[in-house]
């Protein structure tokens, strides 16, 4: 009987260490998150481009939708950055930087968890949102044309982001309430 016990504990030790190593199928997708990046960087620089050569033909409002626009690609590349780091950080390995690029190492990375990142990604998701309202608020107010039915349901997603990362907060917040009174006890 203990050699039966003994060939299932290194059986059950074998698929955990397989389960285990599948983390490192998630290395690849994360090197496509990196290529994303890579892509939305060469969008922001055309966009960029756009906005220079085209102000003397832009009016006002359209030169602060074409800004606005450039602000939208770089929260969205925020967003990419934190999920690349956080997701890999958490479900593959840990990231050790060189000793003399550690005073570049964001401070967030020592403190934000997954369930940090729900927060940080949805409010990086309803600064999107409320970028989205801005620029057809000044396509409003420059005279162009804005569907009301586009409006209105952009304004419910925004409320719905709203509501959502207030729900997830205040989980979070029980959930450390709940761990502190148990460590406590």
């Amino acid at each position: 009987m203990p050699d039966l016990k003994a060939k299932l504990r290194r059986t059950e030790n074998a698929v955990e260490a397989i389960i285990f190593g599948t983390r490192w199928l998630l290395a690849p997708a994360y090197m496509v998150l990196i290529g994303c990046l890579a892509l939305l960087t060469y969008k922001t620089f055309e966009e960029f481009f756009q906005l220079i050569f085209g102000v003397h033909f832009f009016a006002e409002g359209q030169a602060i939708s074409q800004v606005l626009v450039i602000v939208d690609l770089i929260l969205v590349m925020n967003l990419v950055l934190m999920v690349l780091f956080v997701g890999y950080v958490n479900f593959v390995s840990k990231i050790h930087p060189p000793d003399e690029r550690e005073e570049d190492w964001p401070a967030w990375m020592e403190y934000l968890d997954y369930s940090g990142l729900k927060v940080q990604l949805l409010g990086s998701i309803i600064a999107v949102s409320a970028i989205s309202i801005l620029r057809m608020v000044v396509e409003l107010s420059a005279g162009g044309a804005v569907r009301r039915e586009e409006f209105l349901w952009i304004c419910v997603f925004h409320m719905v982001f709203l509501v959502s990362v207030l729900v997830i907060a205040v989980v979070n917040k029980l959930k450390e309430t709940h761990e502190h009174a148990a460590r406590t006890k």
